[in-house]
């Protein structure tokens, strides 16, 4: 048993899944690509006996410590019970507790002696503390099986994570090198000077792709590395623990104060035990035996006599019932060589009759004693001994005192062996031949027949006083001959005496009862010898486990040959321990992992390559996108113009309709103060929101009162080119200030109102159309100037900043002509807080912008205005 082997003690249904060096199949599915590690069949032709056959002994070792455990336990455990139920009884198991009072006075220190044993001698305790610590033999070993299987599951786990890791930073690696290997080939069309645009815009689209593409599997795979790596860690640890643990135990298990080793402790008390235990219910059973012999004898006496119904029979059954059952129980129970006398007969032939019983004592000292019987129908009559002696088949037999015998003797020496006729019988019944005792003081006594009495009292030596004869001061006692009828010591009867009843019943039972006692003991000493047995061969089993067991071997690491070299795994396998082995796998994940970073720095550097291809590309866009821009912005601004004034034109005759047929309500309007009105619509650029009735203009709030002291610049691209010259070039603008005209003038109000009032929702409606195609005008010359693509990426950016730059974010308020010169020339210095560089191509787009607004406000003041004067 003693050999080699990779795993000593439980190990079953693992041992039984585990073939020669077959590696399974492993598939990780990642980012959708899947990773399939080939089965591998490796065979190790220098070893001698395979791992399958290794396994295979492990199995049978363990299954025989396991099994053996197991039967120590059950063995000790039936025993406990048993050895218990002679204690306490087991009444399902058909088992009566011992009893101090089983069997007759012959068994009953015996008995007394075994019930004491079975109480006192621990057997039960023994074997139920021997069945606790194979117990906690058989948990240990359970708990060794367990962390055995995690130990071994951990360890495969790290290999297969340090593979899987590995796996992955090969594939990171190879992945980037194929990236920088289409890249560099993109990276020469777009560079080359014989690219055209479309060729260069392809190129930078598909380096674009492929940096991205792999951006992002690396990115899934350093994230998938991470978790191996995390998983590696906990498969570390988990293994350290069960390594732990499976090495405590298996310590615990083979130490000198170890549960299999107080199991083996206990069951050797037990066996003591049992033995003493043994030898006390043999004791008693001999005892009950004996008891048992008597009943028997009894019996057998009984049944004689109840056939024949004479005296003679009845005296053996006498015989019988003193040797077997009174000497033993009420005398003597030590008492040997029990003899009888054949039935002596009295003076009187009937009373005073006797047998003699003699017998040795413990000190071998002749004791006698003295019986007679009485059959149990005997009636009894005063002064007649003879009075229906009885015919029944049942007996009654008593003790007869010594001074019965003594003055019987003295009557038949004093009066002569007389004849039993009726003429003595007479006599006898009226007393003439009564004899008295004097007891005197020291012990001693006197016998004097009753004619000896009435001498004495004729010649003075003994005095009657009241009836009693006196003599020497002594009174004088009258004996009367023991009988059935006046017995005062032991009286038996086999009819309905309750003890003899019971002994007679009980002496079988009870000889049975301790025979299945002895039974049960012998039973026990047998079981708790096997039971010692067992427990030393599993002790043997247990010295068999190895303490420390080297986890990863060939087999396991396979697959990890498929992207470590040979010499890692030589270096794996040649660790010399567990642990030392997973300090190798901690410095192939460490390099694996170094790798994967390596590649996805080199990655980073070849999208920070691609960037500054893009920022080089985007300069010369720019460039030449200014210089068509600047040859294009004026025929746009022309187109742009004569489409806006068309559309103020189609709004200013359907005003003028409108306006005529409202004079009078405007002459009314006119006359009337009005302290607030609402106002009037107004065409909005991109940047515009809504309309106010105050705006603040560099700095000061200006209201209906104070609207016609504005002043409204005359010329209005003078004021931004000058705005222009001074931020670009330095130099203070010829125009000092440039004041935004109020579009909500109380006039303009009013007559807006009056408008409203008369045409209602129908102009407000036309001016929102003007406004709406203003607007429109306004988007698509920015997307014809910029191109769709710049002005969709920028137009949101750009309504920020400018809302910013009147102080309206979030306010929706619009600018009012032209005027925000300090704010225009503010948003040329935005760049740090906007984000957004503002060169001089966007301030004439701004510029344009306003330009036009004011046009169309200018138009429509002139509509209004003459609809007041009419």
């Amino acid at each position: 048993m003693k050999k080699n082997t990779v795993l000593k003690v439980i190990r079953i249904a693992l041992a039984t899944m585990i073939t020669a060096t077959t590696v399974t199949v492993n598939v990780r599915a990642m980012d959708g690509e899947v990773f399939e590690n080939i089965e591998n069949n490796q065979e190790d032709t220098n070893e001698e006996v395979t791992n399958e056959e290794v396994y295979n002994e492990a199995v049978s070792e363990a299954v025989e410590a396991e099994t053996v455990a197991e039967e120590a336990v059950e063995t000790a455990e039936v025993s406990y019970e048993v050895v218990e139920s002679i204690v306490e009884g087991n009444e399902e198991a058909g088992i009566e507790a011992v009893d101090v009072t089983d069997g007759g006075a012959v068994a009953q220190e015996s008995v007394e002696a075994f019930a004491e044993a079975a109480e006192n001698l621990n057997v039960a305790e023994n074997l139920g503390e021997a069945v606790v610590e194979l117990q906690a033999v058989t948990e240990e070993l359970e708990k060794v099986d367990e962390a055995d299987r995690a130990a071994d599951e951990s360890a495969k786990e790290t290999v297969e994570t340090a593979t899987a890791a590995q796996e992955i930073a090969n594939s990171v690696v190879n992945t980037v090198e194929e990236t920088k290997e289409q890249a560099n080939s993109l990276i020469d069309i777009i560079s080359s000077e014989d690219a055209d645009a479309e060729q260069v815009s392809e190129a930078m689209d598909k380096l674009d792709q492929i940096t991205e593409d792999a951006k992002g599997n690396v990115e899934a795979k350093k994230a998938t590395f991470e978790a191996l790596s995390e998983k590696f860690e906990m498969a570390k640890r988990q293994l350290e623990g069960a390594q732990k643990v499976y090495e405590e135990t298996v310590k615990n298990l083979k130490s000198s104060d170890s549960s299999v080793n107080r199991a083996a402790e206990k069951l050797e008390e037990a066996k003591k035990n049992v033995e003493v235990l043994s030898e006390a219910c043999d004791n008693a059973k001999e005892d009950l035996e004996k008891e048992q012999a008597a009943v028997e004898d009894i019996l057998a006496k009984k049944e004689i006599s109840d056939k024949n119904k004479d005296w003679k029979t009845q005296d053996k059954l006498m015989e019988s019932i003193i040797s077997g059952y009174i000497i033993p129980n009420f005398i003597d129970k030590d008492a040997t060589n029990i003899k009888y006398t054949e039935m002596l007969r009295g003076f009187d032939r009937q009373n005073s009759s006797y047998t003699v019983v003699t017998y040795l004592d413990k000190d071998n000292n002749t004791v006698k004693r003295y019986f007679n019987i009485d059959r149990t129908d005997r009636q009894f009559k005063e002064n007649d001994q003879w009075y229906r002696l009885g015919s029944s088949r049942e007996i009654v037999v008593y003790e007869k005192p010594e001074e019965d015998i003594t003055s019987s003797v003295y009557q038949k020496n004093h009066f002569g062996n007389k004849n039993v006729t009726s003429q003595f019988k007479a006599e006898v019944n009226s007393g003439m031949y009564d004899v008295y005792s004097f007891d005197y003081a020291d012990g001693t006594n006197e016998y004097k027949c009753i004619d000896e009495l009435k001498a004495g009292v004729e010649n003075g030596e003994i005095e009657l006083v009241d009836g009693v004869y006196y003599m020497n001061g002594t009174a004088a006692r009258k004996i009367v001959q023991t009988t059935s009828g006046n017995a005062k010591g032991i009286r038996i009867s086999t009819k309905d005496d309750a003890g003899l009843k019971a002994f007679i019943e009980n002496a079988s039972k009870l000889v049975e009862k301790y025979e299945k006692y002895g039974e049960i003991i012998a039973d026990t000493q047998d079981k708790i010898e096997v039971a010692a047995d067992k427990v030393e061969v599993l002790k043997d089993a247990i010295d068999e486990i190895e303490d420390n067991r080297v986890r990863i071997s060939a087999d396991i690491v396979a697959e990890l040959r498929n992207y470590v070299s040979e010499e890692e795994i030589e270096r794996v396998l040649n660790a010399g321990s567990t642990k030392k082995a997973v300090e190798v796998l901690e410095g192939i994940l460490a390099n694996a992992k170094e790798d994967l970073d390596n590649a996805a720095a080199e990655l980073d550097e070849l999208i920070e390559k691609r960037e500054e291809i893009r920022e080089s590309l985007s300069v010369q866009e720019e460039e030449v996108l200014a210089e068509n821009t600047e040859e294009e912005v004026v025929a746009e601004i022309a187109e742009e113009a004569v489409a806006i004034e068309e559309i103020a034109e189609v709004a200013e005759a359907e005003e003028v309709v409108e306006a005529a047929e409202v004079v009078e309500t405007a002459e009314i309007a006119e006359v009337a103060e009005v302290p607030a009105v609402a106002a009037v619509p107004t065409v909005v650029v991109p940047a515009v929101l809504n309309n106010t009735v105050e705006q603040n203009i560099e700095g000061k709030r200006y209201d209906t009162e104070t609207v016609a002291k504005e002043t409204i610049v005359e010329n209005a691209v003078e004021t931004v080119v000058a705005t222009l010259a001074e931020i670009f070039e330095n130099i203070v603008a010829p125009v000092e200030t440039a004041i935004t005209s109020e579009e909500n003038t109380t006039s303009e109000n009013a007559a807006q109102n009056v408008v409203t009032e008369r045409n209602g929702a129908a102009t407000q409606a036309n001016v929102e159309q003007i406004a709406e195609q203003v607007n429109v005008a306004s988007e698509d010359m920015i997307g014809q100037i910029l191109g769709a693509k710049r002005y969709n990426k920028y137009n949101k950016a750009f309504e920020e900043f400018t809302s910013g730059i009147v102080g309206m974010e979030n306010n929706q308020a619009a600018f009012a002509g032209i005027g925000a010169v300090k704010n225009l020339k503010a948003l040329a210095e935005m760049d740090t807080e906007s984000g957004i560089k503002i060169n001089w191509l966007w301030l004439l787009i701004i510029a344009i912008l306003l330009i036009t607004d004011k046009k169309i406000r200018d138009e429509h003041q002139k509509k209004v205005q003459e609809l007041r004067a009419a």
